[in-house]
Parts: C-alpha cells; sequence; structure tokens
C-alpha cells in the first residue's frame, strides 16, 4: 500500500475530506466496509463481537499451523470491542509468515468494522523523518503543513503529544486498531511513538499490533526497537507472538492446499530439508510448481527441491542487498564454516562486530538463512547463495583464512580439512596432514567420493616426490570404488614416476592393474612404462608382465620355459610361473610346487596381491582346493587391510569360483554376492568383467533358476570385454545354457569360440575349462559323432598328462548332476 492509503481515518475524516466516522473503508477502493451505528459502543461493540463470532475469515496457506496465533489475535479483538486495549508484537525470521498473520490480523478486524490503520516499515526509509507516521496520521497534518516541514527542520512541534491525544479521542469514538510491518525497519520518531504505545498505558480501545523480524536497520541500533516487553505497568492484555517453523506435517499440509493433492513423502521431505520449514519460502516454490503444471509425486522430489533452493537464492539476495555490511559479512563467514568452528571463531572471521556473539547469533537466526543451534549453520541452499556473492577470490581468501584460524586453534583436524577444500593451497606441511587424516576416515566410513575430494585437493599442496606418490596410490585405490578409471590413471602416473627410492610404490601400483584387469588388454606393454630400478622391483614387474601377457610360451618377449629349471624363486615369480604352468597343463607337480612357494609365509611370501591370486587359482587346477581356500583367506585379509577394492573383488571371486567347482552351490552364491557388493558389476574393468557374469550365470543354472540365469546371459558388457580372455568364461557359461535349451548348433559355436580363445593365448589345459567334452556331447547330438569323438579323446589324453581330470576341477556339470571330487 502506497503511504497515506487508510481503511478509516479515526480523526472524522476520509483521505478524501469526507466525514464518515460511521463507516469502514476499503483500502484499495475507499468503498464502505459495513454499516455502523452511529454510537461510540454500536460500531465495533456488537456488530465487532457477531462478526468475530461468526467465524474464522478465510486463512492463507501461509497460516498453516498459526492456529494458536490466530485465536489470540480473535480473542483481543473480541476484548477491543469490549473496551479493552492492548498490544500484540508478532515476531519471526524472514520468511515466517509474520507478515501474513497481520493481514490477518486485519481482515479480522475489518470483518469486525473496526477501523485500521496500516503503515509498512522500509530499509529505505530507515532515517526518513517520521516515515511510519506519515503513513498513520496524514490527516492530522497534511503532508507539507507547517507542522511536518518543522519536524524536518530539526522540532517537534509537540507532534507525539499531538498524536497521543488525537488517539485519544478517536478511540472515544470507536476501536482503532494500528498496524505495523516490518518494524525492525522503523525511523527513531516512530521507535518513540511505539515505545511510548507499549510502554504507557494505552489512550483509550487501541489495539496495536508490529511485526518485525528482528533485523537492525544500521549498525548503530542494532537493538530490536519493536522487541516489546509481554505486558507493562497497568496494560495486561499484551502478547508476543513468535512463529516457529513448520513442522514435517505442516510443510504436507501446504504442499496438499497448494496443489490440491496429497504429497508424497519423499517431495515432503525435500521441501523440508530445502526450505527449513519456512512457511513464505515454501509458498514461494509451490508457487513456482504450480505454474509449470508439477505434480507432488515422488519423482517430482528433486525438482521441487531445486524449486525451493533457487525461491531461496532469490531471497537471499534480496536480504544480501539490506542489511549492514557487517552482518552480510558474518552470514558469509558463517556459509564457509558450515559449523565446523565454534560461533566465536566464526565472527572473529567475519571481522569486528558492535555487539557480543550471542546478539550476533540471535540476527542470524532473525534472518532466516541459518539454524539457531551451536554452531549456527546455513539452511539448506543458503552457503552456496551466500557466497555466490563474493568474487571467486574473495571466496577462496575466506576459507584459506578459516581454515587457518582452525589450525592455529586447535580446531578438530577434521574441521580444518573440510575448510580447506575451498581454499587454494597454502604450502604448509599441517593442511596435507589435516587432509589425508580427513580422507582415511571418509574411507573407512565408506564416504569414498568425500576421501577423493579430501586427497585431490591435498596433491594440489607443493609436497616431496615420494610423498606425491604415496598420495597417489591412496588417491587411486580410493577412486576404484566410486570411478575405477580415474583410480587407474593415478596409478599409472606412478608408474612413470622415476627414482630408486620410488620402487615399491610403482611395484604396488603395477599389482594393482594387474589385478583390476586394466594391464591385461594391452599386455606387457601396459606395464612396459616403468623402468625398474633395483633387484626386487625387476622380479615383481618380471611376473606381472607374465600374468598380464598371461602367454605360457612367450611373456613380454622373455622366453618363459614352464618344463625347465630356469624359474627363479622369487615368490611374486613363483606364483606367477605357477598359473602358467598350469595353464600349459604338462607338469601338475612343478605347478602346485610354485604355487605353494609363492603362498609360503612369511620368509618366502610376496606383498604382491596378483601374483598370490594366481597361485590359488593354480592350485584350483591342480585338485588342491584346501590349500587354495587357506591362500584366498591371507589374500583377501591383505587385500582389506590395504583397502584395496580390485583385490577384495578378485579374491572373493575366485572363491567364488573354488566352491563352484566343488559343487557347494549355497556358498558359491554367497561368496560371489559378497564380491559383487565389494565391487559392482559395472565397476569392473571391461577385461574381467565377463568373469563374474560366467559364474553368475552358471551358478543359477546349476542352482535350476533358469530365468535368471538367461538374463544373466543377457547384460550388455562395456566395450573391450570381448577381448580380454575373461571373454572365453563367458562364451563358456553361454554354451552351457544353450545346451540345456536344447540348442547344440549355438552350443557347439560358443564352445568352439571360447576353445579358439584359449588356444589364442596357449591355454591348454581342460581342468580349466573342459568345453572339449561339452562340445563333443553337442556335436554328438547332432549325429556328427567322428568330431566328437576327437574332441573326447583330445581331453582325454590331455587330462591324462595333466594327472587330473576336468571332473575333479568342475564338480557340477552341465546336465545338472553332480560329481563331486574329493577336496584333498
Amino acid at each position: 500500500m502506497a503511504h497515506g492509503e487508510h481503511t478509516l481515518d479515526p480523526f472524522g475524516r476520509d483521505p478524501f475530506g469526507r466525514s464518515d466516522t460511521g463507516r469502514g473503508t476499503d483500502r484499495r477502493t475507499a468503498r464502505p466496509t459495513g454499516d455502523t451505528a452511529s454510537t461510540p459502543r454500536a460500531q465495533g461493540t456488537d456488530s465487532g463481537r457477531a462478526a468475530l463470532a461468526a467465524g474464522p475469515t478465510p486463512r492463507s496457506a501461509l497460516l498453516v499451523e498459526r492456529e494458536a496465533e490466530c485465536a489470540v489475535l480473535a480473542t483481543m479483538l473480541a476484548e477491543l470491542g469490549e473496551g479493552l486495549a492492548g498490544r500484540i508484537r508478532i515476531t519471526g525470521h524472514p520468511g515466517a509468515g509474520c507478515s501474513a498473520l497481520l493481514r490477518h490480523a486485519g481482515q479480522l478486524a475489518e470483518q469486525a468494522g473496526f477501523p485500521v490503520l496500516r503503515a509498512y516499515a522500509a530499509p529505505a526509509e530507515t532515517n526518513l523523518p517520521y516515515g511510519v507516521l506519515r503513513q498513520w496520521f496524514p490527516p492530522v497534518e497534511p503532508i507539507g503543513a507547517r507542522l511536518w516541514s518543522g519536524v524536518e527542520a530539526g522540532g517537534n512541534g509537540g507532534l507525539l503529544a499531538r498524536l497521543r491525544q488525537e488517539l485519544r479521542a478517536a478511540t472515544r469514538r470507536a476501536p482503532l486498531v494500528l498496524l505495523l510491518d516490518d518494524a525492525q525497519w522503523c525511523d527513531p520518531a516512530g521507535r518513540r511513538l511505539l515505545t511510548a504505545l507499549t510502554r504507557l498505558p494505552l489512550p483509550g480501545r487501541l489495539l496495536v499490533v508490529a511485526a518485525d523480524n528482528g533485523l537492525p536497520a544500521e549498525l548503530p541500533v542494532w537493538e530490536n526497537a519493536a522487541a516489546w516487553p509481554a505486558a507493562q505497568g497497568a496494560v495486561a492484555h499484551a502478547h508476543v507472538l513468535p512463529l516457529r517453523p513448520l513442522s514435517t506435517d505442516g510443510v504436507a499440509a501446504m504442499v496438499a492446499e497448494h496443489c490440491g493433492e496429497p504429497a508424497a513423502a519423499t517431495v515432503v521431505a525435500a521441501l523440508v530439508s530445502a526450505t527449513a520449514g519456512s512457511p513464505a519460502l515454501l509458498a514461494e516454490a509451490l508457487r513456482r510448481a504450480t505454474a509449470l503444471g508439477m505434480r507432488p509425486t515422488a519423482d517430482q522430489a528433486s525438482r521441487f527441491a531445486a524449486l525451493a533452493a533457487d525461491a531461496l537464492g532469490d531471497r537471499t539476495a534480496r536480504l544480501l542487498d539490506t542489511v549492514p555490511p557487517e552482518l552480510a559479512a558474518l552470514l558469509q563467514a558463517v556459509a564457509v564454516c558450515d559449523g565446523q568452528l565454534e560461533f566465536d571463531l566464526v565472527c572473529r572471521l567475519a571481522g569486528p562486530l558492535p555487539m557480543a556473539a550471542a546478539q550476533a547469533r540471535e540476527l542470524l537466526a532473525a534472518t532466516g538463512l541459518t539454524t539457531r543451534r551451536e554452531p549456527p549453520r546455513p539452511i539448506g541452499a543458503a552457503a552456496g547463495h551466500l557466497l555466490a556473492a563474493l568474487p571467486a577470490a574473495a571466496r577462496s581468501d575466506l576459507h584459506a583464512r578459516a581454515a587457518e584460524l582452525g589450525h592455529r586453534v586447535a580446531a578438530p583436524p577434521d574441521a580444518v580439512a573440510r575448510l580447506l577444500l575451498g581454499a587454494p593451497p597454502v604450502g604448509a606441511p599441517w593442511a596435507v596432514t589435516a587432509l589425508t587424516d580427513r580422507a582415511a576416515h571418509s574411507r573407512a566410513v565408506d564416504r569414498s567420493e568425500e576421501a577423493v575430494r579430501l586427497l585431490s585437493r591435498a596433491l594440489r599442496e607443493p609436497m616431496g616426490r615420494r610423498r606425491r606418490a604415496e598420495l597417489l596410490v591412496e588417491l587411486g585405490l580410493t577412486e576404484a570404488r566410486t570411478t575405477p578409471g580415474a583410480g587407474d590413471r593415478r596409478l599409472g602416473q606412478v608408474l612413470h614416476t622415476g627414482g630408486a627410492d620410488l620402487a615399491p610404490l610403482r611395484l604396488v601400483a603395477a599389482d594393482l592393474l594387474v589385478v583390476r584387469g586394466a594391464a591385461e588388454l594391452g599386455g606387457a606393454a601396459v606395464l612396459a612404462a616403468a623402468n625398474p630400478t633395483t633387484a626386487t622391483e625387476r622380479a615383481g614387474f618380471d611376473a606381472l608382465r607374465q600374468l598380464a601377457a598371461g602367454l605360457p610360451g612367450d611373456a613380454g618377449g622373455r622366453h618363459w620355459d614352464p618344463t625347465g629349471q630356469g624359474c627363479p624363486g622369487d615368490p611374486a615369480r613363483s606364483g606367477a610361473a605357477a598359473w602358467l604352468t598350469a595353464l600349459d597343463g604338462r607338469d601338475l607337480t612343478r605347478a602346485r610346487s610354485l604355487a605353494h612357494a609363492a603362498l609360503a609365509e612369511p620368509a618366502g611370501g610376496t606383498t604382491l596381491l596378483a601374483p598370490r591370486i594366481a597361485a590359488c587359482q593354480a592350485l584350483l587346477l591342480t585338485g588342491d582346493p584346501a590349500a587354495a581356500r587357506d591362500g584366498l583367506d591371507a589374500v583377501l585379509l591383505d587385500a582389506r587391510r590395504r583397502e584395496a577394492a580390485a583385490g577384495v573383488g578378485r579374491a572373493l571371486l575366485t572363491r567364488a569360483e573354488l566352491e563352484l567347482r566343488l559343487g557347494r552351490l549355497d556358498e558359491a552364491a554367497r561368496w560371489l554376492g559378497q564380491a559383487l557388493r565389494e565391487v559392482p558389476l559395472e565397476h569392473w574393468h571391461p577385461a574381467l568383467a565377463p568373469a563374474p557374469l560366467a559364474l553368475d550365470i552358471l551358478l543359477n543354472h546349476w542352482r535350476g533358476q533358469h530365468a535368471r540365469a538367461e538374463r544373466a546371459a543377457a547384460v550388455r558388457l562395456p566395450a573391450g570385454a570381448e577381448q580380454g580372455v575373461s571373454w572365453a568364461f563367458l562364451l563358456f557359461a553361454r554354451g552351457v545354457l544353450c545346451a540345456a535349451r536344447d540348442a547344440p548348433a549355438e552350443s557347439i559355436e560358443c564352445f568352439r569360440e571360447c576353445g579358439r580363445r584359449l588356444l589364442a593365448r596357449r591355454w591348454t589345459n581342460p581342468a580349466l575349462l573342459p568345453w572339449r567334452s561339452l562340445a563333443a556331447d553337442a556335436l554328438g547330438r547332432l549325429g556328427r559323432r567322428a568330431a566328437a569323438a576327437r574332441l573326447a579323446l583330445e581331453e582325454q589324453e590331455l587330462a591324462e598328462r595333466w594327472g587330473v581330470w576336468p571332473a575333479r576341477c568342475w564338480s557340477v556339470r552341465q546336465s545338472g548332476s553332480r560329481t563331486i571330487g574329493e577336496e584333498n
């Protein structure tokens, strides 16, 4: 409403100069709002009581959960009609609905036939002389008259005394209601009148209702001038109505009222989080949602939250334009610290404040942008909006100063680390320590993405070459849980780092790449970038290159004779040699001996994961599952200790294969489930992803869950999966399914392609996959007995040469029957 608009001139004149003491006037059209008798008692007593008794005025959606406050207003207005004066203070943070409740009070008063005078304070008018009084009382002296000009010249001309006399005279004629919104922005003269009206007996039948949010108009006047006591002097009819945030039920009711249907629980939860229960903020978000035709269904929760965040951003921008710079700086310091530092430290970070910390905390809460708990934190997305008002350099500097302040006062390391995330490099060792310690904690509680951010930030600090390589390995291990490809690149960086002192770290990085399968598609060339500098490192890299290439006859250009006497005694080389010897399928005794040497503890053991897993796989092919189980248990413990997700996944997968080979289907399902929980299928390297899928197909098929097996066989794998050797295992599993559904031609194609891929790598041992005998069965069904006999005979000869028949290594056969072999 523009200044000077009134519902009724209580002094016997309306704004148009007519005498109309017996009628209320609509504040926009000056239409009479109701007939009243000419006697003072008739106006606002009988008719007012009847109007209030008739029922409440239609409620705004902003008055949800404000029933008690509305009841107080109705009671006070009824008592006003009986001749009792009173005062009400409505207070709450911006957006709490103070203005809506004040409007409701005006509507109730107009319903009862009481004259209503309204005034609105504004930040731009805080220093305007008598700005509020000019809105309430221009009929006393028109704008521009001598009285007002005298005030502007520095005198008061007895204005306040004159106004009290006029109020007393007006309330003799009829009860009067004075409404003031945003009282915190009231000018000094208006404050003095409010003080007079709130600390002295009220003149006649007068009800004063003022709303404020506690924000200061200027720093020298940080106290809240409208902070009235509940009662003063002889006046007992005084109330303070603090407005609280909406509860979850209140938010749900408001959404239903706006949208015309109940809201999904996820929508309500999202809006509670984004608005902190602010009715005005919620109403704005719902208005925008309604304009877009959105419905409060579960799938729209994120969109509702985004609209609330946008509305909060608009409100934050408006508020920063109106509050003093010191309060804006404090809000931004709160946004940077986000509860990580004690409030007195936040105040120190913001700069000198002309108030105590307790008062500053109340002012923050009054903005509606921070919580009331200790220490204050921004609500919803307010932090981002508050900091967006700062230039990027200023934001970074604020983060850096906050982190350094936290370090100086020995704040918790995790708090310092969180503050460092938004700061530029500070060039101090304590920063790296804080970030890496917090990253370790984040990994321990399964917050890998947070750990990645912390370690990435730590790597921006200056540090030595070895420390950087250690952090790269740590980051690669952490990223393996969320973005494995990025982790592979970190480990690759370590391989390119020179220096004899970094040999152990280069070996660890290469080992993790081989375990994950990242070195397989490129073979030994992936590891060729490393230049070993010590004998131990050379031995380790030789073993890893051989495992990556997977060729019993030729590994990385070096001749590998699995039956000769040239196998080195290094445990890592022994693990690789055991696996390659087993794949060659000619010397079972040697393969088993090498595998045991690779797993021997402690003197002959190796710290590398890939050679030990390979040794356990070799023991499976030699028919020694008990030793393989023990070895896998040790590898699993070591991989968990290192937090090497790829090593844990490979060890669990191999254990599932062990149980499946023994026909222990339930145990196999348990271990496979663990493997896929540790490393979801989408996080396996394309070269290895077919392996868990193949086990899943075989397991479900042999458990009689054929539909699940077929669904697993239809899963699409990422590009590059067909190039890895694990694709042969998937072809084998698909061939088993084809044979079971009586599609021999398709099964023969799968088994033969499986065989071609294995033979291309010189993997001839039938104990690995008995594809020949299964292809022979399918050929026999098609009447191709000669071809079937040749394959069956070939498998028999190879098995006799190896010394363990495939049935002993695969106790569950494709027909669904079981041939349980001995474990030992």
